[in-house]
């Protein structure tokens, strides 16, 4: 019997198929979204804007006192390779460095550094120095570049110490910034921690403006919010 049924509707759908505009029909017919369990529109977290950014870095200055230093949970390390690779983003080239230096810190952190550019402050990262081919026997640092959020001036630095690395980690960081981790953002140590918050934030902010611009917009200013109280 039912293989009966499927011969008929296998029937229908033939003959159905065989009439003129037919098949831009159904292609025409709208399509029913089928939601997926646990994501909707609402759960997707709205990246943030440059506002966001900027008023959390002047928070985490001001008050750092209200930030959560969460404690890293002992478990055993799986042994990690000595070496690692870096594989030049201009030319493709693999280049290997111990995973204790700062090329194999570089190496570690490298998709996430060229993601800066999808951030609010488009930032790009030169790792040329870091290939062997691309180098040319050039200081291996790594030369950031961004337009100053105040004026639009072309700015520049360079980072060659691991530390300068793990601040700019916080562009990836969920905004408002209520917590650190003990486990995932080294450098945190019991509870001495008030000015390592303070210079990770000034660091960070002091990199999105020109020297003028920092002056018309410290890193300590209220927010239009706070001045109108």
């Amino acid at each position: 019997m039912k293989k009966n049924i499927e011969k008929i509707l296998s029937g229908i759908l033939g003959i159905a198929s065989a009439i003129p505009g037919y098949a831009q029909m159904s292609d025409n017919v709208p399509k029913i979204p089928v939601p997926v369990q646990g994501i909707t529109e609402q759960s997707v977290p709205k990246p943030p804007d440059k506002e966001e950014i900027l008023q959390s870095l002047r928070d985490l200055n001001r008050t750092p006192e209200k930030i959560e230093i969460r404690s890293a949970m002992c478990y055993d390390m799986v042994q990690a390779p000595e070496t690692v690779d870096f594989a030049c983003p201009d030319c493709g080239k693999n280049n290997s460095y111990s995973r204790d230096t700062f090329p194999g810190e570089v190496s570690m952190a490298l998709s996430q550094l060229l993601r800066l550019e999808q951030t609010p402050f488009k930032i790009k990262t030169n790792a040329k120095a870091f290939c062997t081919i691309c180098g040319n026997g050039r200081p291996k640092e790594l030369i950031m570049s961004l337009d100053c959020v105040g004026c639009r001036t072309k700015l520049g630095w360079k980072i060659s110490e691991k530390e300068e690395i793990q601040r700019i980690h916080i562009f990836f960081r969920s905004f408002p910034i209520t917590y650190f981790d003990e486990m995932t953002d080294t450098g945190f140590e019991g509870n001495s921690n008030t000015e390592k918050l303070r210079s990770i934030a000034s660091y960070v902010y002091s990199r999105l403006f020109c020297p003028d611009c920092q002056k018309r917009n410290p890193v300590d200013m209220q927010s239009d919010l706070e001045n109108k109280k």
